[in-house]
């Protein structure tokens, strides 16, 4: 397009925007690990896919369940997210 005395003139074209829901975790389980024990940290979203990880935001793993690594030595905690790509 090009302006002329102030006023656009020339082709313009339409656009589609599209707009997605944001994925939430609508659910989380906690586990408590004792001694040499492992436990499994549970999730679940609205859609997309879910990610835990550290204190530090490190990706520790990816899916509805997570099983730390081994020895915890003192009370960690987990975080975990949903992202969703629709392309």
């Amino acid at each position: 397009m090009a302006s002329v005395g102030g006023c656009l003139t020339g082709k313009r074209n339409p656009v589609v925007a599209t707009i997605y829901d944001i994925p939430i975790i609508t659910s989380t389980t906690e586990a408590t690990i004792c001694g040499a024990g492992s436990g499994i940290l549970k999730a679940t979203a609205s859609e997309g896919t879910i990610d835990w990880y550290d204190a530090l935001g490190n990706l520790l793993g990816e899916g509805t369940s997570f099983t730390p690594s081994l020895p915890i030595a003192t009370s960690t905690s987990y975080y975990v997210d949903a992202t969703d790509d629709p392309s």
